[in-house]
């Protein structure tokens, strides 16, 4: 029901955020963050439409991947949206370039 959802309307964010967990909860990390990803429009710098609830689900998979690679941080302080755009923009193009969640994970930047 909520890929339903988000193929009728992709920037549905309560959907991809209740389907990013489940992927989590299955163990399937990365496509819980690509979905995450999927649902922001990186061709425009809007990074006031980031939830609260949105960046806790990021970083706390996101800190679930990097595993023992720096996992003690998250990907940056919820308080800095900006910067946090700006590096969710960076993971989305990397992973449009076929760029691992592995690879990323050791991108000095991150």
């Amino acid at each position: 029901l909520y890929k339903e959802c988000i193929s009728i309307s992709p920037r549905f964010e309560e959907a991809v955020l209740n389907l990013a967990a489940i992927y989590s909860y299955e163990q399937r990390d990365e496509e819980a963050l690509d979905i995450l990803l999927d649902l922001r429009n990186f061709r425009i710098e809007n990074n006031t439409h980031l939830s609260k609830t949105y960046i806790q689900y990021f970083n706390t998979i996101f800190s679930k991947l990097r595993g023992g690679v720096n996992s003690n941080k998250t990907l940056v302080l919820e308080s800095d949206r900006k910067i946090f755009y700006s590096q969710l923009k960076a993971i989305y193009l990397m992973r449009k370039r076929d760029h691992t969640y592995d690879e990323i994970i050791k991108t000095p930047e991150l």
